[in-house]
């Protein structure tokens, strides 16, 4: 036993003889390096800019489309957006010539007062009819008047009073009309 101890002591000390030798070579080695040094390339730092453009072949899809229209038709003065562009809720797109705009709303001011002047007459002649039914009618209780006769005025008033609202549409319609005309 006593013999193997001194031999695990001999070979330890092999062992540190041999790394303090390859250590200290190793160090020599260096320190020599560095004296001599290496050779380096010394350059001036430069600003550029660097344009790199990349081209790839393929088609774009939108996310979404949007169907786009104006409220009254017309001759196109401006665009103010290009193929593109993103667009925004409330952003002009276009300016539509006014002349056109102008003419539409002078039909439109047209066609309210041409409906009102025959909503009048229409008025007018249902009034008459009226008064006249009412007349006729004393006649027709009386005796004096054939009931054939009574049953064409009543139906000729009943025509008057169709015409007569009709008339009062055609108003509404016009004045709808020109209050959208006047608002776009």
């Amino acid at each position: 036993m006593k013999e193997k101890g001194i031999l695990v002591v001999a070979v330890l000390i092999a062992l540190s003889g041999a790394l303090m030798f390859y250590g200290k070579s190793s160090g020599e080695a260096l320190q020599e390096e560095e004296k001599v040094g290496k050779p380096v390339q010394v350059e001036l730092v430069k600003v550029t800019i660097h344009q790199e453009m990349l081209e790839y072949i393929g088609i774009v899809e939108p996310e979404k489309y949007k169907q786009i229209s104006s409220k009254y038709h017309g001759t196109v003065e401006q665009v103010h957006i290009k193929k593109g562009d993103t667009i925004e809720r409330g952003q002009v797109l276009i300016t539509m010539e006014q002349e056109d705009r102008q003419l539409e709303l002078a039909a439109a001011k047209a066609d309210v007062d041409a409906s009102v002047a025959q909503m009048k007459k229409a008025k007018s002649a249902l009034k008459y009819s009226n008064e006249n039914l009412s007349r006729m009618k004393a006649l027709y209780e009386s005796g004096a008047l054939a009931k054939q006769q009574y049953d064409l005025l009543t139906m000729e008033n009943e025509t008057l009073q169709s015409d007569y609202h009709s008339a009062q549409e055609l108003v509404n319609k016009a004045e709808t009309n020109l209050a959208y005309k006047s608002n776009v």
